[in-house]
């Protein structure tokens, strides 16, 4: 049995050794058998690419039509609340529960907009920022293709100082390259080739 795995043990370090020339980390032209491996990081592109900053304004101002139309809203409804309770009204008459009704509406219906508006936004941002990301994604495989790489992974360089609790641990989750050498980083030719409109 202990021969057995030494055998084995060898035999994996023997194909290890062998192998280990297999994979080139850097953008030199590979040989037959020879992988090339790249790096991207996603968030530097789409922070500067113009159209995925032109959705971040747009959305940004849809963001403030929608908040002012919100407020305009509440500020009726506070009017309303000030006219009742001006009113003079004797409560639970007809008149101050018709009145009371009215501004209970009202509220429902700036709660209704708000929570309205607020999944419109999402839902357009979201829309748009999958079609932009499947933009980026295809403008990677095309680069990946043409400059012959066997694999592009992604890698995040955010800064995490000044990140709270949750956003680290969401950040260490999802990180999946831990150290490259700069020579694989294809982020500034991937930012180059995307299309400016």
């Amino acid at each position: 049995m202990a021969r057995t795995l030494l055998v084995c043990v060898v035999i994996v370090s023997a194909l290890w050794f062998l192998d280990r020339e297999s994979v080139l980390f850097s953008q030199q032209q590979p040989s037959k058998g020879v992988a090339k491996i790249g790096v991207v990081d996603l968030y530097a592109v789409s922070q500067k690419w113009k159209k995925w900053i032109d959705l971040a304004d747009e959305v940004q101002k849809e963001v403030k039509a929608g908040q002012e139309k919100i407020d305009v809203e509440a500020q009726k409804v506070r009017d309303m609340e000030m006219k009742f309770a001006r009113a003079g009204l004797a409560e639970n008459s007809e008149a101050w529960l018709e009145e009371k009704t009215k501004v209970e509406s009202a509220r429902l219906r700036v709660a209704w907009l708000k929570e309205t508006e607020e999944g419109r936004l999402e839902n357009l941002a979201t829309e748009y920022g999958k079609k932009l990301l499947a933009e980026i994604e295809e403008v990677i495989k095309k680069y990946g293709k043409e400059n012959d790489f066997s694999l592009i992974l992604k890698v995040d360089e955010i800064a995490l100082e000044g990140r709270s609790w949750a956003q680290m641990q969401s950040y260490v989750k999802f990180k999946q390259v831990v150290y490259y050498e700069e020579g694989i980083n294809v982020t500034p030719a991937i930012i180059k080739l995307l299309p400016e409109k």
